[in-house]
Order: structure tokens, then sequence, then C-alpha cells
């Protein structure tokens, strides 16, 4: 059986977004939208503000908010997937998928 989870703070595209990270990354919806620290929950939640921030428009504060965290949170998170997209051929595939799909 399949968890199911809300989308926090209304926003559909962060549980779709959410949802397709953590297949991708081997985790769950549920530990991207966390404040889990396991790699993988780190690189598939940056990838969704990535594409939050990119496709969908969302401020800083919109997608600090959606997440539960501070804005400058946001700015490292962004940062720090900009970095990854550069390092890692995988972690740059799943950041074009979620850009897709935002």
């Amino acid at each position: 059986m399949q968890k199911t989870f809300a989308a926090p703070s209304g926003c559909p595209h962060l549980a779709w977004l959410a949802a397709l990270a953590a297949h991708a990354q081997g985790t769950t919806a549920d530990s991207v939208l966390s404040r889990s620290r396991a790699q993988e929950d780190i690189h598939a939640r940056f990838a969704v503000m990535r594409a939050l921030r990119r496709r969908r428009g969302l401020t800083l504060g919109q997608i600090a908010l959606r997440f539960g965290f501070d804005h400058t949170t946001v700015i490292n998170g962004l940062k720090r997937a900009e970095a990854l997209k550069a390092q890692s051929p995988t972690f740059a595939a799943l950041a074009a998928q979620l850009e897709a799909a935002a």
C-alpha cells in the first residue's frame, strides 16, 4: 500500500515534485519534505527547491514557508543545487526532470 501525504501549505506542486524526487532518489516524499539529513533526502529537497524557484517562480520566502525553513536555508539549498548540478550528472538529470514536471 502506497503512503499518501498532503501538500504542505496547499501547494500541490510541492507534493508532486517531492514524490518524483523521492522516487528518483530511492526515498519517501515525507523524508524529502522533512528535516532529514540523509544525503538522498537533501539532494531531492534541493532539486525540488530549484524547480519551484525556476519553473513555478516562487519567492525564497514562499519556498521557505512550504518547507518550514528560513529563507536563508532556501538560499543555501539553491546554491548547493547549482553546485551539485555542475558536479553530478545524476543530480543534473534529477533537476532537469523536476523542472520539466514543475
